[in-house]
């Protein structure tokens, strides 16, 4: 009789994500708020670009 892998079904099952939704953009809000106290940052310059409607190129900033 030849071997099975029966074990060999389950490879193929999607992960599901540990963090609904919900939880994915709290996180992203709270990135973004730390990126806005933060002057020197991308985050603050593209949010301020988008209020002045202004577009800067500057030296490279990080991205918070």
């Amino acid at each position: 009789m030849a071997y099975r892998n029966y074990k060999r079904k389950n490879a193929y099952r999607a992960k599901s994500s540990q963090y609904t939704e919900t939880e994915k953009l709290a996180f992203k809000l709270g990135c973004i708020q730390r990126g806005l106290k933060n002057p020197n940052s991308k985050v603050f310059e593209s949010f301020s670009n988008g209020i002045n409607g202004v577009t800067s190129k500057s030296n490279e900033k990080p991205m918070f």
